[in-house]
């Protein structure tokens, strides 16, 4: 019998303790404002935005090495006109921006060229976002004016594009009880 007792008591005691340290533990967690958590982040980009498409509304060639879009315009009449489509696809894990947009062609009082502008910087810079696409619209008119037998004419679409710097605002999910 005495050695149950002592069983016993043993026993008291033990449970004891660890409410003891339970009820330690929460009061130090009520007292304590501040939690760390300590972790490690990596992450490995992918960059490439490339002309993903293009397309035109009439006869004219389109060469496409998806960094260089060309076009050779072929008009038929005074009035006549070409529109080109290109597409610019951002194949890259991140947004990027527009940096630079040329176009380089045949200067002439015969051919007009019309395209979108492309802002290049500040707060209005073109971004795609990851995986996302731009459209880019160009037409070239041969001008109604002219006494011309013919014209045609080369253009080639270049672009440069970097990482877009805007930073992130990271958000936190959580529950209170």
């Amino acid at each position: 019998m005495k050695n149950q007792t002592k069983k016993n008591k043993r026993a008291y005691v033990i449970v004891g303790l660890i409410v003891g340290l339970l009820l330690l533990a929460v009061g130090y967690a009520g007292f304590t404002e501040t939690l760390n958590i300590t972790g490690t982040v990596s992450g490995t980009p992918t960059w490439e935005v490339v002309f993903d498409s293009s397309s035109t509304g009439g006869s004219s060639a389109i060469s496409n090495d998806g960094h260089t879009l060309t076009a050779n315009i072929t008009l038929d009449y005074p009035g006549d006109s070409e529109t080109i489509t290109a597409v610019i696809k951002n194949n890259s894990s991140m947004p990027m921006q527009l940096t630079d947009f040329d176009v380089t062609g045949p200067a002439s009082d015969q051919l007009t060229l019309t395209n979108e502008t492309l802002a290049k910087s500040g707060a209005n810079a073109e971004v795609i976002p990851a995986n996302g696409t731009c459209t880019y619209v160009y037409s070239v008119s041969w001008n109604a004016a002219s006494k011309a037998s013919s014209v045609s004419g080369s253009y080639s679409f270049t672009f440069d594009y970097e990482q877009n710097t805007t930073a992130g605002t990271p958000t936190s999910s959580h529950t209170h009880s």
